[in-house]
């Protein structure tokens, strides 16, 4: 998981206010593919402190292969902020062997 890097993230109003959506990058700096199921969305204030992490499922896990970047998009539901300075920081936080068949739960 550590191959895998979460770049250009947008965070945005989905049609149905307060819901918000998760777009951004993932690349993979590592040498095997990666499946990515799931990612961490963590919230900070202007000194850093969390405020609230979130796991959310991408719309469909998708193959990241070895120096390759491939796009996601994941719905978050509602989210209400009440701090205009507050961050973000995204990471995987599910994603298995890209060579295995993948086998939905």
């Amino acid at each position: 998981r550590a191959d895998l890097v979460v770049l250009g993230t947008s965070f945005q109003r989905a049609t149905t206010k307060p819901d918000y959506r998760l777009t951004g990058v993932v690349t993979n700096r590592g040498e095997y593919p990666w499946r990515v199921h799931q990612l961490e969305i963590r919230f900070l204030d202007a000194q850093a402190n969390l405020l609230d992490a979130r796991q959310v499922a991408v719309n469909g896990p998708f193959i990241v292969q070895p120096g390759h970047d491939h796009g996601f998009d994941a719905e978050l539901g509602e989210v209400i902020f009440t701090n205009s300075a507050v961050t973000r920081q995204v990471r995987v936080q599910v994603a298995t062997d890209g060579d295995q068949r993948f086998r939905p739960d």
